[in-house]
């Protein structure tokens, strides 16, 4: 065993201890280790110290005065002059002290003179204890240093400083244990918010202390005896395993082994098995190690056995490990080419007749892909083929001899003659072969059948396999192209068949082992920087596999070719479908802040300039805004900069964005006001306005302005709660004129403006009635000068500085901001929704949502999964498909990805089950499916409104969790408006206690649905 923290050695160990939930994490999604491989310690050293520093109660005194600051350097950072440079002027105009630590091999007079050059006094002192430092100071910043880990476990505000010109993407900041700062002119702003805000200050210790068990591991003083404890129990059942060994192999002179053995051991053969059994002689866990010494083995069988083994790598490494030189080895697995493979539930990991290419000597750019990522051995094939059993059922025949270094090796080989070699790699040979000239149109027409067969069935294994196999060949041809061609290649067939991969989906599938190294070869080569040869044809190949904000790209377009500009920009702004990885959603916002800064920069430094002019306006039809809404950051920065950017493209067009109205005429008794909207069909954004004018047309002139008229019913009855209705015309400046002519006091606009960039948007960025607001449609400030107000409440916006994440004035109704109408339409019951249907049965405790795809990211299903495994007899009833948010869903792809969470957490598929009814249920048909329900989950960081309309009207308690943004507190409010503010949680832990006693008592969910049930009679609240 290993204590292995780094990336992979020449030898790959049997285990690794980790420090943390990260890092276990980490070595089993991203490396592909066993869960049980992997072992979590904690981190010894940090314990250690930490501990003794803070029980020693000896803190020395490291020149503290008030408002000291502590910087720790690393020499290594590419651009420490910039950053000390940037840190010293921050001292200076705050007034405080700063304390720096440098790394030794640093420049002690250059620091000094540079302190100097700014005028500022500046303490540098790399002799005391860090710890000390940590202690003494008030804020910790520190650039890509562990360091930044010692002053989070001991809970100081920290700042992760980084101004590389590529964003590095530390966790520290990603985890929000410290506030990442990418620019200079961050810095001042993060440090007096850490100076002046307790409630960053609180929110990021909470986050420290996250990050400590998942980074750090428990800091309990048991680090070291939980590795010795492990390392014990291995010896322990080596030494019996060893045992079992022995007894058998000095009764034989040949050793022939039968892995997953069962019942139908061969004669002469030692069979093993996991469970005992006629036929068994070696119990043992063969996903931890096979029961015998090195090279001891002269023919091994493996029949349908290593399909239940999870690691493929770890399996043919113990297979060649045991195994003697030319021993003879008969694996028999059923075939992802036939339903045997996928059928059986125990089946957990996948083979093909390809498969084995990645061990045998006769295929080497398979092997040495795979020896990159820890297969040691070597086989040769004898026989590769399929045999189909009469069920249907394809099993892999592979008949493999064991090649090791040995001086009789050869005496051992059977010989594979060259028809054979040239038979298989015939069957191998690639079905498309991008290198073969005049055959364009025929690759074309091939990869745009893959991706049609995929696209229609997102579950054909073989779909997935052709586009696995032509994506990597045509990301193989980008990097074999010269910089002179590229331009070229890329306007012709190749470009066109880079995009039809690019709109495939297949980034929604999990990379396999090896398209994982091939991603991480390829990032690390954009990583070196844009300067540097080839980066066009790496960044190329990396959008294949990537979303832009997975990959390290340095703020900077100056280099981006003009030919590939738009389909670049398009690139960075176009985002993940959705997040499949714990962070992912913070990250994105940490990219986009930083994208969108660039792009700010640049854009009005450079205003007359042609190559802005096109990127600004292509920003503004690409740029999609809806996956940063998933988080819990302040993101009033990237809106307002981004309503800027929307400003400019507007002028640079001709439009009169501004305009003055004349004061209000006195001979007009009433208040006229417009209300503004796409539509006026059943949506959320209709039900969510209708209440503001419903009922006020007598007292107010009300004006309806929509882009679309179709005579819905819901639209009419809108229409007649009005004074007015007016079709817009199609062309924006006369859109503007039609508005502006009525001479509006008030503007109400319904439509979302902070999702993309759509007609309303624009439209609402120019002045059009003397006052202008909006509400709960857009969920974020819209940053937009010409807002005037945002309508929110004081349940919705909770935080006393809440004003602080608004560009318009905040106004605050007591209560919720949310009020819903439905119309006069009454909808029918054409569904019958019952427990038996869904396979559920009556004791069994439903757990529901209606939570968005969308909504739901990495941490609230993993919170979900927690709840599920603390209620015995319990399960998990989504509706995530609604038609409010997209027609076109990756829905199998998600279900995968929610089944292979819940497996983590040790719960079987059957207590998840995701819904697609078809045709769409309309509310009262949801209301069907929540009424079998014990308990509604509400979504956290972006909560619900419309949705937990229905089932609160069923009397169903709803957990909710509440933020400290309008996003993130919007369903709590609901919840509050009914007087159950038991039914809110403040935290993950305490949603998932609260979930778990609701779904283990059932008297109290009773209680809960009659207090619901009394106050929805008394008044109504939405």
């Amino acid at each position: 065993m290993y204590y292995w923290q780094h990336n992979y050695a020449e030898t790959r160990p049997d285990y690794v201890a980790t420090w943390g939930s990260y890092g276990q994490h980490y070595y089993i999604e991203t490396l592909g280790w066993s869960a049980k491989q992997v072992i979590v310690t904690g981190w010894p050293w940090i314990e250690k110290e930490i501990r003794q520093h803070l029980g020693s109660g000896k803190i020395k005194q490291v020149a503290h005065v008030e408002g000291q600051l502590l910087f720790l350097s690393t020499s290594t950072h590419k651009s420490y002059h910039y950053l000390y440079e940037t840190l010293l002027e921050a001292a200076k105009q705050l007034h405080v002290e700063i304390v720096i630590r440098p790394h030794g091999a640093e420049n002690m007079n250059y620091l000094r003179d540079l302190a100097n050059l700014v005028g500022v006094n500046v303490k540098i002192d790399n002799s005391s204890n860090i710890l000390d430092q940590i202690a003494e100071s008030d804020i910790v910043i520190g650039g890509a240093t562990s360091v930044l880990s010692y002053a989070i476990a001991l809970s100081k505000p920290c700042i992760f400083l980084d101004l590389l010109e590529m964003r590095d993407y530390k966790p520290y900041a990603i985890e929000c244990a410290a506030i990442g700062v990418y620019n200079r002119e961050e810095l001042i702003p993060a440090i007096e918010k850490l100076k002046s805000d307790s409630e960053v200050r609180d929110r990021q210790q909470k986050k420290q202390k996250l990050f400590t068990q998942q980074y750090l591991g428990e800091l309990d003083g048991k680090s070291t005896e939980r590795i010795i404890n492990f390392v014990k129990r291995e010896i322990t059942m080596q030494d019996k395993l060893s045992t079992d060994y022995r007894k058998f192999t000095t009764q034989a002179d040949i050793l022939r082994v039968d892995i997953g053995c069962g019942i139908h051991k061969p004669k002469d053969f030692i069979g093993v098995d996991i469970a005992p059994g006629i036929g068994v002689d070696i119990v043992a866990d063969l996903s931890k190690e096979f029961p015998f010494s090195d090279s001891s083995v002269d023919e091994l069988r493996a029949h349908d056995i290593i399909e239940h083994l999870y690691d493929r790598i770890y399996t043919m490494n113990e297979i060649w490990r045991v195994c003697k030189p030319g021993a003879k080895v008969d694996i028999r697995v059923p075939s992802t080419d036939g339903r045997g493979a996928f059928q059986d539930p125990t089946h957990i990991s996948f083979w093909n007749i390809n498969s084995f290419l990645y061990y045998c000597s006769e295929f080497p750019a398979y092997i040495e892909l795979c020896r990159r990522y820890g297969f040691k051995g070597e086989f040769k094939a004898v026989k590769l083929e399929h045999e189909e059993s009469p069920d249907g059922v394809i099993h892999v025949k592979a008949e493999l001899l064991v090649v090791k270094s040995v001086s009789n090796l050869s005496q051992n080989h059977l010989p594979i003659t060259q028809e054979y070699q040239q038979e298989i790699q015939k069957q191998f040979a690639p079905e498309v072969n991008v290198d073969v000239q005049g055959q364009e149109e025929d690759i074309f027409s091939k990869i745009s059948t893959y991706v049609k067969q995929y696209q229609q069935d997102p579950t054909s294994r073989t779909a997935i396999a052709n586009i696995r196999q032509a994506r990597y060949q045509i990301a193989q041809q980008w990097l074999n192209i010269s910089d002179s061609e590229i331009e070229s290649v890329y306007l012709g067939y190749l470009g066109k068949v880079h995009q039809i991969l690019l709109n495939s989906s297949i980034k929604n599938e999990a990379f396999t082992y090896t398209e994982k190294a091939f991603v991480d070869e390829v990032t690390a080569q954009i990583y070196r920087g844009f300067d540097k040869p080839k980066v066009i044809q790496y960044i190329l190949a990396a959008m294949l596999y990537s979303s832009a904000d997975q990959l390290s790209l340095q703020h900077d377009i100056s280099t981006i070719p003009t030919w590939f500009i738009n389909d670049y920009l398009k690139f960075l702004f176009q985002p993940q479908i959705y997040f499949q990885k714990l962070g992912e959603a913070e990250n994105y916002y940490h990219y986009m802040q930083g994208w969108v800064n660039y792009l700010h920069t640049s854009i009005f430094r450079n205003q007359d300039s042609p190559l802005w002019h096109e990127v600004v306006q292509y920003f503004v039809q690409i740029a999609n805004f809806i996956p940063l809404y998933f988080n819990e950051a302040n993101l009033k920065d990237i809106y307002v900069k981004r309503a800027e950017i929307l400003d400019f493209f507007l002028k640079i067009n001709g439009y009169q964005v501004n305009y003055e109205l004349d004061d209000k005429p006195l001979t007009r008794k009433k208040i006229r006001m417009g209300i503004l909207a796409t539509h006026f069909l059943p949506s959320a954004e209709t039900f969510a306005t209708l209440p503001v004018y419903e009922y006020i047309s007598r007292y107010f002139e009300v004006i309806l302005y929509s882009l679309n008229q179709t005579g819905h019913p819901l639209e009419q009855y809108c229409q007649s709660c009005a004074n007015s209705f007016k079709l817009l015309p199609q062309d924006l400046a006369e859109q503007a004129n039609t508005i502006r002519a009525d001479d509006l006091d008030i503007l109400f606009i319904a439509t979302n403006l902070t999702a993309v960039t759509n007609q309303i948007s624009l439209l609402s960025m120019h002045r059009l009635a003397r006052i202008q607001i909006t509400s709960g449609g857009s969920v974020v400030t819209t940053g937009m000068q010409q807002i005037d107000y945002y309508i929110s409440g004081t349940h919705t916006d909770p935080s006393a500085t809440s004003e602080q994440q608004y560009r318009e004035k905040l106004l605050k109704l007591e209560g919720t901001a949310h009020c819903f109408s439905y119309g006069n339409e009454k909808e029918n019951v054409t569904v019958k929704v019952d427990r038996e249907s869904l396979g559920i049965s009556k004791e069994t405790v439903i757990f529901v949502s209606g939570a968005n795809f969308f909504k739901i990211i990495p941490e609230l299903i993993n919170t979900w999964a927690k709840i599920i495994s603390g209620v015995p007899k319990s399960v998990l009833v989504l509706l995530p498909f609604g038609p409010n948010w997209s027609k076109n869903y990756p829905k199998k792809a998600f279900v995968n990805h929610l089944i292979k969470v819940f497996s983590k957490h040790g719960i079987p598929s059957e207590q998840l089950i995701v819904l697609d009814p078809q045709p769409v249920p309309n509310r009262e048909e949801v209301k069907e499916y929540f009424k079998i329900a014990d308990v509604y989950l509400d979504s956290y960081p972006f909560a619900g409104t419309t949705s937990l309309v229905e089932p609160l009207q069923v009397n169903l308690p709803v957990i909710a969790r509440q933020g400290t943004t309008f996003r993130s507190a919007m369903g709590a409010a609901m919840v509050q408006a009914l007087d159950v503010s038991d039914l809110v949680a403040d935290s993950e832990e305490s949603y998932i206690q609260l979930a778990i006693t609701l779904g283990n008592n059932p008297k109290l969910r009773q209680q809960k649905s009659a207090q619901i049930k009394e106050k929805c009679k008394l008044i109504l609240v939405f």
